[in-house]
């Protein structure tokens, strides 16, 4: 039934109806669409929504920015869709159309390598430059003991495609636990890989010294003309006290030109719906627009090799840092999100989302 109503919303004629259609639907019983009213507090304080007539309006232009061209309801409001012409709209690429899309680029097989951090880091381990360990039962023990002698500080990540969620560091020398204790800690969160920490080179450190400050890289491969798109670029970098550079954790990004490393805009971030922008990193007072990244050439030629390892996984968001010892893989998407890139960049990425289709 879903999918049927999916296909009608995409006759033109039928739109104006089906909108109506599922706006008094939804009005009758808000659980239907529990999202859209969710998504509404974003505008709550806002003197011209509690006009009803005004609201009526959103409302109905939520469900058409949803069901005809394919964007959640908080990127509605993420990409200022109630301020831009159907035109202007359709320069940005909605979560649902990339979904749809992407994910019949590759199998959910190929996908799996990368969601799974060991498997992804047995493939990619000549990038990785640094140990990394898997615990999943009692019987690991063993190779975690060994790994903490050589190694009194790591970084614990779920085994799982995680977005970033269940990640934490452990400083052996700073805790009074035992090397029994430490292990039985991970073992109760899951399924995990125990990760040797990553050391950032000056040049990025000045950005933000407490988190490792990263660049999300997308590529696409055609395998048949054996050829890397470079689709873009983004920095991320940590704020505040937060050890995470995502943007919607309390990061900062800012978006970078995939040939030459230079990064072309402001710092961004976006926190419980509100939007900052940054010149400058605002304790380091490093400056962001116009920095170029290091050894960007070597960087390029590093992804020209990564994206060729699994040929058949065509789309791939690589995360990378910069070390004094050269560029080193932290971990590859299978399924990169486009929402920060495009709120960072302020435009949309339908060019680049294009270039996926011609080959």
């Amino acid at each position: 039934m879903k999918t049927i109503l999916l296909k009608l919303f995409q006759v033109k004629f039928l739109q104006k109806l089906l909108v109506n259609f599922a706006y008094i639907a939804f009005e009758k019983d808000n659980n239907k669409a529990p999202r859209l009213y969710k998504a509404l507090e974003n505008i709550r304080d806002n003197e011209i929504y509690k006009d009803k007539r005004n609201m009526s309006r959103l409302k109905k232009d939520l469900i058409f920015c949803r069901y005809v061209l394919g964007f959640t309801y908080e990127e509605y409001f993420y990409f200022h869709l109630e301020n831009k012409s159907l035109s202007e709209r359709k320069e940005y690429v909605g979560t649902f159309e990339r979904y749809d899309y992407w994910k019949n680029l590759s199998s959910k097989e190929t996908q799996a390598k990368f969601d799974n951090k060991f498997t992804a880091y047995e493939l990619f381990k000549n990038y990785y430059k640094r140990d990394v360990i898997k615990i999943e039962n009692k019987s690991d023990f063993s190779t975690f003991n060994e790994f903490v002698k050589n190694h009194d500080s790591y970084i614990v990540k779920p085994l799982a495609y995680s977005l970033g969620q269940g990640i934490f560091t452990v400083d052996v020398d700073e805790t009074d636990k035992t090397v029994q204790e430490l292990f039985d800690d991970i073992l109760s969160k899951g399924a995990c890989v125990v990760e040797e920490l990553v050391y950032q080179s000056f040049d990025m450190a000045v950005l933000h010294p407490s988190s490792v400050n990263t660049v999300r890289f997308a590529t696409y491969y055609d395998s048949s003309a054996d050829n890397v798109t470079r689709l873009y670029a983004m920095l991320r970098m940590g704020c505040g006290d937060s050890q995470i550079d995502n943007a919607f954790c309390g990061g900062i990004a800012a978006p970078v030109d995939v040939n030459s490393g230079i990064v072309t805009g402001k710092g961004y971030r976006n926190v419980n719906g509100k939007e900052e922008w940054f010149e400058y990193q605002p304790e380091t007072r490093a400056k962001i627009i116009g920095k170029q990244l290091p050894d960007w050439q070597n960087l390029l030629s590093m992804l020209e090799e990564l994206a060729r390892i699994v040929p058949e996984q065509k789309i791939v968001g690589w995360d990378l840092a910069h070390t004094d010892d050269g560029w080193v893989m932290i971990e590859g998407n299978s399924r990169p999100i486009l929402k920060a890139i495009q709120m960072c960049s302020g435009r949309g990425l339908r060019k680049e989302f294009e270039l996926t289709k011609n080959h």
